[in-house]
């Protein structure tokens, strides 16, 4: 009986270390690049929309941002090239909010892993800091979405989105004529926090193991 009863507990451990924990590490987001940066006003910045898919094979991607229209401008949007194909509008109604759509028609055109699905030239408006947001509700498909390819569903994860936030004046220029201050370009994912609760999930599951081995 101590015996199966070891077993079990091994094969429950090797499920959630081998399964469970890398799906969720790996979790399917959308980040601003870079996530912060100083800019003159007037002056123009590229920022990248980038998609990390985990170990998901997927057919597309929907990024709806939002942006402090009172301080930022959208001057132009491109293809980020992780996707075939491509397209972007102003949201309807909504005067500080852009649509981007990347995806594959071909049916055996998937894409896994990470890239960037679009690109985003912003200018100076006026001076102040605006922040840069993707619109995204779980359960929502009218928002921020990652396709799982072959399938309909959206399986992007809300929580773990990388938002910016941009600087305009206030002595923004780097003395190079474009017009731009550079900045730090990576913060921490907010999933981190995430990662280490269920890193700390598993080294418990495999003490606990270890006690009841000694049984």
């Amino acid at each position: 009986m101590v015996i199966m009863r070891n077993i079990f507990l091994l094969l429950a451990v090797a499920f959630f270390v081998f399964l469970v924990l890398p799906e969720r590490v790996s979790a399917q987001t959308l980040s601003f690049e870079p996530t912060q940066k100083g800019v003159a006003k007037g002056g123009q910045f590229t920022v990248k929309i980038n998609i990390n898919t985990g170990s998901q094979q997927t057919s597309g991607a929907d990024a709806i941002i939002t942006y402090d229209e009172s301080v930022l401008s959208v001057d132009s949007v491109s293809n980020g090239g992780f996707y075939s194909n491509f397209g972007s509008n102003p949201v309807d109604g909504a005067s500080n909010k852009y649509s981007v759509s990347a995806f594959e028609t071909d049916s055996t055109s998937t894409k896994t892993g990470t890239g960037t699905i679009a690109q985003i030239v912003f200018s100076g408006k006026e001076n102040g800091t605006g922040s840069v947001t993707f619109d995204c509700t779980a359960g929502s498909t009218t928002d921020s979405n990652i396709i799982k390819a072959g399938t309909a569903d959206d399986i992007i994860n809300c929580t773990n989105l990388v938002s910016a936030s941009y600087t305009v004046g206030g002595g923004g220029g780097d003395g190079d004529g474009d017009g731009t201050n550079p900045t730090p370009s990576v913060l921490p994912r907010s999933g981190a926090v995430e990662v280490t609760i269920l890193a700390l999930g598993a080294g418990a599951v495999v003490t606990l193991l270890g006690l009841f081995l000694k049984l």
